[in-house]
């Protein structure tokens, strides 16, 4: 009989349409098996020429409840497919990663450090978007003090950076100001 994994990966090799098989990458996406590779590997053969269902592709796989995520969202903005100054893309990987609370509020701040590390990579590419991304990271009131702390030294990490975007640096500023404040 076979296994759960390899019906939801029959289902996606063998869906009608794209709701069909994102749905089954959605399942496989949380899965440590050959079948989940497998599977998104077909899907981006298929749809890699579509940079909207490219977006859904690096999203699906941005959202896993999986130990390896944040090696996953790094691998991912490697990607050859990849282009951090696209709006899109840098949403449908960060902002997934950063909404899925779980693996972003790791215990040892390596989420929080991934969002940094992106937003002063962004800065000079782009500020508009590198603004944008940025407000998870100061909303440290809303966390126990050992995150508010990690947090906080990312954002001051991002304001040590001396030719800091105008954008980034009023975001950043409003962070560490409202935790003054509390």
């Amino acid at each position: 009989e076979p296994s759960f994994e390899d019906m939801v990966f029959a289902h996606a090799m063998n869906a009608k349409n794209m709701t069909d098989a994102t749905a089954a990458l959605g399942i496989l996406t949380h899965r440590d098996t050959p079948q989940r590779k497998d599977a998104f590997d077909a899907f981006y053969q298929k749809w890699q020429s579509n940079k909207l269902v490219l977006d859904k592709w690096f999203s699906l796989q941005a959202m896993a409840d999986r130990p390896d995520i944040l090696l996953q969202v790094q691998t991912l903005m490697e990607h050859p497919a990849f282009v951090i100054t696209n709006p899109n893309m840098v949403y449908a990987v960060i902002r997934t990663f950063v909404f899925y609370l779980v693996h972003f509020h790791a215990n040892d701040g390596s989420g929080y450090k991934l969002l940094a590390d992106t937003v002063l990579k962004l800065d000079v590419l782009n500020a508009q978007i590198a603004g944008r991304i940025l407000p998870p990271l100061i909303r440290m009131n809303d966390y126990d003090s050992g995150r508010a702390a990690l947090m906080i030294n990312e954002i001051t990490r991002i304001l040590g950076k001396s030719d800091l975007s105008k954008n980034v640096r009023e975001v950043a500023e409003a962070g560490i100001n409202t935790t003054k404040a509390a």
